[in-house]
């Protein structure tokens, strides 16, 4: 290889390496940006699975109350005298 050839093909080489540089750096601040809002949705969508959750047990221990005033009544009424 001629030097003139090695010296081009240090510099293609140098040229390259530069702009793989660059991106790699674009991408780590582009994915800071992303993992800030990945971590917010993240925080958003377990608020509202865990609201969900609370809202399901509330429901069910209505229901369940309700299920056992009504199982209580129809005590009471199978034992009231007949009028």
């Amino acid at each position: 290889m001629k030097p003139a050839e090695r010296d081009q093909l240090l510099a293609r080489l140098d040229e390259r390496s530069l702009n793989t540089w660059h991106t790699v750096e674009k991408i780590e601040q582009h994915q800071v940006i992303q993992n800030g809002t990945v971590a917010d949705l993240v925080s958003r969508v377990a608020t509202i699975e865990g609201t969900g959750i609370g809202l399901r047990m509330k429901i069910s221990g209505v229901v369940a109350v309700l299920g056992f005033i009504a199982s209580q009544v129809l005590l009471w009424l199978r034992q009231a005298p007949p009028m």
